[in-house]
């Protein structure tokens, strides 16, 4: 199992909320009173994507929530102060899609607080819980980069709530974020490995060894030929603002296969 004690690099990586000093147990509360998702990301408005905060491990954690209805997926950014503005172009196209998305900013990212207790898993387990208690039936769990062990260590624990679970190149070890190359965890949900060829940051070997790891029934990996991109960038074959091509055609496809009602 990947260790997951660390010291949290991304403190620094962006703004924390209004009362938030970084040093303490934090409480909901703390959060701005009223942040909106286009505040968060600098982006202008888009209709039926709004913010929401939750409790995780003594952390309060800042939410993207789009869509509704029982499909549900929960998007885990990697390293910097991005968080869950990393996902902005797949929130909204994976609901117009049909799914009840949730992205997050991790503890000690972004307008999420930043407590001792850095334990990111409780984060993805959290995420998953908050999602189920606003109307979602199945969730897969879909991470970017060195967001991948995080996702990967929650999906194996036992009555996770996760119904499956995509990574997009998985990273190797980049600052104090953990690397799943060691002894990744044996996850037995239906799972989609993906990285591109040629990706420096995320050795196909990598992958397959995560790929070997996982059941036999219900696993898939998919090597995208040389320059498709790395994390998000491979759900936007053509370079564009919004996803596309038959790798996002394929992904969305996994995702409402293991979401189903």
């Amino acid at each position: 199992m990947v260790a997951l004690v660390l010291v949290c690099a991304s403190c620094t990586g962006g703004p924390h909320p209004p009362g938030d000093t970084g040093s303490g147990t934090a409480q909901v509360s703390s959060m701005p009173t009223g942040p909106t998702a286009g505040e968060r990301c600098q982006k202008e408005p888009v209709a039926g994507v709004k913010a929401l905060r939750f409790p995780s491990a003594g952390a309060a954690l800042f939410g993207i929530e789009a869509g509704s209805g029982g499909r549900g997926v929960v998007l885990v950014h990697g390293e910097g102060s991005r968080g869950a503005c990393a996902w902005w172009p797949e929130i909204a196209a994976l609901a117009d899609r049909g799914f009840h998305v949730l992205a997050f900013d991790h503890r000690c990212t972004g307008w999420s607080t930043c407590p001792h207790d850095q334990d990111v898993v409780s984060d993805v387990l959290k995420a998953v819980t908050e999602l189920r208690r606003r109307g979602a039936q199945h969730v897969a769990v879909v991470a970017a980069d060195t967001g991948v062990p995080e996702a990967l260590d929650a999906a194996a624990r036992g009555r996770s709530g996760i119904d499956a679970v995509v990574t997009l190149s998985a990273a190797a070890q980049e600052g104090t974020r953990p690397s799943p190359a060691a002894d990744p965890p044996e996850v037995r949900v239906p799972a989609l490995f993906a990285v591109a060829r040629d990706d420096p940051k995320a050795p196909v070997a990598l992958t397959r060894a995560m790929y070997r790891r996982s059941s036999r029934e219900a696993r898939r990996m998919v090597v995208l030929p040389a320059v498709s991109g790395h994390a998000q960038t491979m759900l936007h074959e053509d370079g564009g603002d919004l996803p596309q091509g038959p790798f996002w055609r394929r992904f969305v496809a996994f995702l409402r296969a293991h979401t189903a009602p």
